[in-house]
């Protein structure tokens, strides 16, 4: 066989081949890019169903939201008086918020709750003695003392915060903390005490003792009740400091805080000089009903406080 037709068939068949090959190609390009399509495609349909759209997020959270939670935690009163022992008491609650994100990494928050709360407190031993007048104008001594008295307080707040917050987000996280101060105002406050009471009249000029007279309101190791009566007591401001961390959520967002709440003004108005001072101008002991141990010294109210709410 002539070898240019040897060779005019060789380079035909090599351009076919190469033909076959391109269409082979594009055809294999084409598939490739509808399946990187619907991989697309699924993909953005999947992180809009699942509601993690990180844009998504952070544009909800610059919006404004409501809050429901519930709180607990430890508080206790401290008093001046060392007589006077008050053991830290749990307090429990729940409430709403309203939040308004300023920009992504600042928020304010204000809201209302309620919260409960029972005080143990006692006194193991007490005494005193001042100057006194009586009913007629005469000075005497008087001289008061108490064992074993114990009073049990019971008090439903309800609590206006407002508070400043400030968020880090790590990665889906929004970490925060805040400041801010509680305005709490006494719904509910009632006591009730009993112990051994002594009130005691000495006149020096006539070197006399008065005692064991209770119908004119002198007596010793006497003992008193006060059964369940309202507390007297004014609102209290509360200055607090606390941490927490967002979770996020398709329609809602988990949150967990921690608060701790700094000692506030005394809210008890009524203060006596001294502890069970005893009935005055010679009336009855068996009608005398002693204050509460708040009604004497300077006392104040802190503690610790956790939070578990919802934000929508």
């Amino acid at each position: 066989m002539d070898k240019n037709i040897i060779s005019t068939f060789r380079i035909k068949g090599f351009g076919f081949f190469l033909l076959l090959s391109m269409v082979f190609c594009l055809d294999l390009q084409g598939q490739s890019d509808q399946v990187s399509d619907s991989l697309t495609v699924s993909q953005n349909r999947a992180e809009e169903a699942s509601g993690f759209n990180q844009e998504e997020i952070i544009t909800k959270q610059k919006l404004f939201s409501t809050t429901f939670y519930v709180h607990g935690g430890m508080f206790e009163w401290a008093h001046t008086n060392s007589s006077v022992a008050l053991d830290p008491f749990p307090s429990y609650g729940g409430g709403v918020a309203f939040n308004f994100r300023i920009v992504k990494w600042l928020e304010l928050s204000t809201g209302a709750s309620l919260s409960l709360q029972t005080t143990e407190g006692n006194v193991a031993e007490y005494s005193a003695a001042m100057p006194w007048i009586d009913d007629e104008g005469d000075a005497f001594e008087k001289r008061v003392s108490a064992t074993g008295v114990e009073e049990t307080q019971k008090y439903i707040w309800a609590e206006f915060p407002i508070l400043i917050r400030g968020f880090v987000t790590v990665g889906r996280w929004d970490l925060f903390a805040e400041a801010g101060a509680e305005y709490r105002l006494p719904v509910k406050s009632t006591y009730e005490q009993k112990g051994m009471f002594t009130h005691q009249g000495y006149y020096e000029e006539y070197n006399l003792l008065l005692d064991n007279l209770p119908e004119l309101g002198y007596y010793t190791d006497y003992p008193k009740w006060v059964d369940e009566t309202d507390l007297d007591l004014d609102n209290v401001l509360l200055p607090f400091a606390g941490i927490g961390v967002v979770f996020p959520g398709q329609n809602s967002h988990l949150f967990l805080e921690a608060r701790y709440y700094f000692p506030g003004n005394d809210p008890f108005l009524e203060k006596q000089d001294i502890l069970f001072p005893g009935p005055e101008y010679n009336t009855s002991g068996a009608l005398h009903q002693n204050l509460s141990v708040m009604n004497q010294g300077e006392v104040t109210f802190s503690g610790f406080r956790g939070i578990l709410g919802i934000r929508f």
